[in-house]
């Protein structure tokens, strides 16, 4: 990143021409670039959170003539040290682009707006007044609340880094130079999160709670694995098959979504919640979701390890009362959980099985809530014959492509069809008995049904 010296013409004492002479020579000179994010689920109990540092954005700078502009991705801390002979006249153009995580994931954040579509990645300019030689100097993109995308940078970016610290991105980026790892598309007039192997989308009810974003990259890793479940057969909820969940606590209703001109806007979330009855494979994919942001904003790697799941859709308690606790406690869920003498955070455990009897009956069955903590108890149980969460990631992996002729026909009773894969599994067979007792302290599958 040499710089081009600027000759200035300079009146040398005693002749009658101007000469050519360099006006400084070149420093090292470093900037760093720092999202703020507005989340509402910040330091919920979480060991990881978001210090907003731009982890490998793309950026130019544009320097003084005749100095060329430099386009590169900023380095790990989001930072960028180049050379230059001035010390004023540059400016930064930040793009909501980063390369992250191991290997490198290149992340693409655009903005849907209702009537124009989607639009380019959004860009921001940055004026560095005045770096000294070999100084650092740090700039705060703030976010405003019309224009998230700083947000869901600063977020994305992290859950990346992460997940590469976890070693669970794939070894070859799945797809092609010219096109995205992973692509955010944010909606300003749409609520909803979807998460899909081309990337995630983001509603206006979402931007701001990073657990729903890591949960939709959740979705997007496991994709990227390969390791997707089977396709539901049936209503995605239970809820709105034609026998709904007769227990009230095994029902959900969320609030009214609005966007960001406070207009009142159609929502899916009261499809499927936490603690409400739905069909095993829909239960078992959102709560493999809820595991994925677990284990990044807590620490996977403590033996018996707590930590705290906080839950992004907000309930109505005024229809559904039975989730005042959940509420109460600021829609935190203990991974652990326990008893209902305990009172654990989020309800205790085997949810379905104590709150939901006649839902129970059903062997295809379960909630969300117990799959998030049964695959918590399966990768942190203890210290013997502990999986990593590659291991997990590979397991699914190696069920959709070898144990394909395994998978449920009606695809709905996960469960006793992941433990014949294991159990046929010479790879993965060392974990069946972990994988077993996690079923029994959780509550995923009914085999008392003789299904």
């Amino acid at each position: 990143m040499a710089c081009i010296r600027k000759a200035l013409p300079i009146v040398l004492a005693g002749l009658a021409f101007a000469a050519q002479q360099p006006a400084s020579a070149c420093y090292d000179r470093t900037f760093c670039l720092k999202w703020q994010p507005m989340l509402i689920d910040e330091g919920f109990g979480d060991v990881y959170t978001v210090p907003g540092h731009a982890y490998g954005a793309r950026v130019t700078l544009i320097r003084p003539p005749p100095e060329p502009p430099l386009s590169t991705f900023l380095d790990e801390n989001g930072c960028m040290t180049f050379k230059t002979q001035f010390a004023f006249g540059h400016k930064v153009v930040v793009y909501s682009e980063a390369r992250v995580g191991t290997p490198p994931q290149w992340i693409k954040a655009v903005r849907q707006e209702v009537y124009n579509g989607a639009s380019e990645p959004r860009t921001w300019i940055v004026d560095l007044h005045g770096i000294a030689a070999d100084d650092v100097m740090t700039h705060t993109i703030v976010d405003q609340a019309t224009d998230p995308l700083a947000s869901i940078m600063a977020v994305t970016t992290l859950i990346m880094v992460r997940f590469g610290n976890l070693g669970v991105i794939p070894l070859e980026p799945q797809t092609p130079d010219h096109k995205p790892n992973l692509e955010v598309l944010f909606r300003d007039y749409k609520a909803g999160a979807d998460g899909t192997c081309d990337g995630i989308g983001l509603g206006p009810d979402s931007y701001n709670k990073k657990f729903v974003i890591a949960h939709e990259m959740g979705h997007w890793l496991k994709c990227e694995w390969g390791g997707n479940f089977p396709p539901e057969t049936k209503d995605y909820s239970y809820g709105d098959a034609p026998n709904p969940p007769p227990n009230p606590p095994c029902r959900f209703g969320g609030v009214e979504a609005f966007d960001l001109n406070g207009k009142e806007i159609v929502t899916s979330a009261n499809q499927h919640g936490i603690r409400s009855a739905e069909w095993s494979t829909s239960a078992a994919k959102e709560g493999f979701a809820h595991f994925i942001a677990a284990a990044t904003f807590n620490e996977v790697d403590i033996p018996d390890g707590d930590g705290v799941f906080r839950y992004y859709k907000a309930i109505d308690t005024e229809m559904f009362p039975e989730y005042a606790d959940l509420k109460a406690a600021s829609y935190r869920i203990s991974l652990l959980g326990g008893t209902a003498l305990e009172s654990p955070l989020g309800g205790e455990n085997r949810w379905t099985e104590n709150r939901c009897p006649d839902d129970w009956a059903v062997d295809e069955v379960s909630t969300e809530l117990d799959w998030l903590r049964f695959f918590w108890r399966f990768l942190t149980k203890g210290v013997d014959n502990k999986p990593t969460l590659s291991d997990v990631l590979e397991f699914f992996a190696y069920a959709k492509e070898t144990g394909s002729a395994l998978w449920p026909i009606n695809g709905t009773n996960v469960w006793p069809q992941l433990e014949l894969i294991m159990d046929d599994s010479p790879g993965f067979f060392q974990f069946l008995p972990r994988f077993q007792e996690a079923n029994e302290v959780m509550g995923v599958y009914n085999d008392d049904t003789g299904a």
